[in-house]
């Protein structure tokens, strides 16, 4: 990444994060876990096949996979269980997944 800014990295390296998301695969690490959420993975599944749209936001790259209702949501953390390049938030409404936060910590 020589001649490129830190910021330029950075937007580089979460786009090409964003391109091999893949939410089925998210679904089975969390059943793989310790206290699997069955209710985040059937939401993550229902996606799965959802190509997102790719919205770059200010320190984040989000994953829509429906469209904003701007009703609040419930953001479940996953970094631990997917994230080894990027922090990964999961927004859920209801048992519906909305999308996925990508950024680097």
């Amino acid at each position: 990444m020589a001649g490129r800014s830190g910021a330029a990295a950075i937007e580089m390296e979460l786009r090409e994060t964003a391109k091999h998301f893949s939410a089925t695969r998210l679904a089975r690490a969390i059943r793989a876990g310790d206290a699997p959420d069955h209710a985040l993975a059937d939401a993550l599944e229902a996606v799965g096949t959802t190509m997102p749209q790719i919205e770059r936001r200010e320190g984040e790259i989000f994953l829509a996979f429906c469209i904003d209702t701007q009703e609040p949501t419930r953001k479940v953390d996953c970094t631990a269980i997917y994230g080894a390049l990027c922090g990964t938030e999961v927004h859920m409404l209801h048992e519906r997944a909305l999308g996925v936060s990508l950024y680097l910590e």
